[in-house]
């Protein structure tokens, strides 16, 4: 879990200087897809369903889905992102 979201705010901080609140929630929402394919990858093709790799990759898939969805379509903020 810790290296998606290491991944993810690494893209974030190269290629995306200032985005705004729905170009994060696109791209969060995309992350949230590649997450699901890497789980469904780990546990058919690699077979790494004992180590909670894919259940680690199917958590990470849900969060990054409810908050893609939130800043995406509604306005919703988490305190994370809150800007004064």
């Amino acid at each position: 879990m810790l290296g998606v979201g290491a991944a993810i705010a690494l893209f974030f901080t190269i290629f995306l200087s200032r985005p705004s609140d729905q170009t994060t929630g696109i791209f969060l929402l995309i992350f949230a897809a590649l997450c699901y394919a890497g789980a469904e990858l780990a546990v058919n093709q690699a077979r790494l369903y004992r180590y909670g790799i894919e259940e680690a990759l199917a958590v990470c898939s849900v969060a990054l889905l409810c908050v893609g969805l939130g800043l995406c379509f509604f306005s919703w903020k988490p305190a994370l992102f809150a800007r004064d």
